[in-house]
């Protein structure tokens, strides 16, 4: 009997795909592999990113470099995969390991739909299975991870719980940056941030917000 009583937070889970695309395309480990993006085309990414004018309404500016990937935040490693990776590698692996990212990039930007009907479901169901079943021919059983793994049950979970945004982890991840500017030493941090909030609240949210949140 399988139990769904807990969504699969796309947040987390495309953090870590982006963390296991990044270790095995572009570090050291994988010199030697067909699929490893070395130092020059490493260069000729950051180059393309650089170059990359992004789509209005994002919040964020120019994509960043790999270079600064130990710095990306949630939402960089969601533009990387859903807008720029398929961009910036065309050419630069070859086409199996290049339509396997595809699967994952097409199966993640259906179910992030505004809506979804079940018809609709098939294709990313389709793309996201075929991505992980590959993973294990193209790079290896070891790469399987868990967060992997569960790229293959998106599409049924959306099929019970509505399209991946519906319970993103997003909008409370752009919060945590305002609660971590409420406390500003080490001692009684729950304090701090408790006191300062109620002090928000009771004088008025807009009038002293700048003072303690920025």
């Amino acid at each position: 009997m399988q139990c769904f009583s807990f969504v699969i937070d796309y947040m987390h889970n495309m953090m870590n795909v982006m963390d296991k695309i990044h270790d095995l395309l572009f570090t050291s480990a994988s010199k030697g592999k067909d699929y490893y993006v070395n130092q020059d085309k490493q260069r000729l990414v950051n180059k393309r990113l650089e170059n990359i004018s992004p789509p209005q309404g994002m919040s964020r500016g120019s994509p960043p470099s790999l270079k600064e990937f130990a710095d990306w935040k949630a939402i960089d490693c969601r533009s990387f995969i859903l807008i720029y990776m398929l961009p910036v590698l065309d050419g630069l692996i070859p086409s199996r390991y290049f339509n396997n990212l595809r699967d994952l990039v097409s199966g993640y930007q259906i179910l992030l739909h505004s809506t979804i009907t079940a018809e609709e479901l098939l294709q990313p169901e389709e793309h996201l299975k075929n991505f992980v079943k590959k993973i294990n021919r193209l790079y290896g059983d070891v790469h399987m991870t868990y967060n992997i793994h569960l790229c293959g049950h998106l599409a049924r979970m959306v099929s019970r719980m509505g399209p991946l945004w519906c319970y993103s982890a997003y909008p409370f991840e752009s919060e945590n940056g305002h609660l971590v500017k409420l406390a500003k030493g080490t001692r009684g941090v729950i304090t701090q941030i408790a006191q300062k909030y109620v002090t928000v609240q009771a004088v008025g949210y807009s009038s002293v917000r700048n003072r303690f949140l920025c």
